[in-house]
């Protein structure tokens, strides 16, 4: 059986009774097969300063509690005071943009 993937060329393959395996076969009479694997790679990886920097603000934002509960204990506090006021108008706006935010 012969296959050509994404014009790459052709790949033969050969199922023998016994083993149920496959093995490449040569496309051509007479033709010898390489099985040679490489035994060292010369692929390298270099990450950059801003990929290291990224790295590092992902660590650090993953830290980060997700409510600041001091905040909340300051703003709770504020408005039982009164020196806070609650805006209606402001918290339905920006319940409405929170929400569109959302997948729906």
């Amino acid at each position: 059986m012969s296959s050509d993937i994404n014009n790459l060329g052709s790949v033969s393959t050969l199922i023998t009774p016994n083993t149920q395996t496959t093995s490449p076969v040569a496309s051509q009479p007479g033709e010898k097969l390489s099985t040679a694997v490489p035994t060292q790679s010369s692929d390298t990886l270099n990450i950059t300063s801003s990929a290291r920097l990224l790295q590092d603000l992902e660590t650090r934002a993953r830290e980060l509690p997700v409510v600041d509960t001091t905040r909340v204990d300051q703003v709770r506090l504020a408005l039982d005071n009164g020196t806070q006021a609650a805006n209606p108008d402001r918290i339905t706006q920006k319940l409405l943009q929170f929400e569109s935010y959302l997948p729906a």
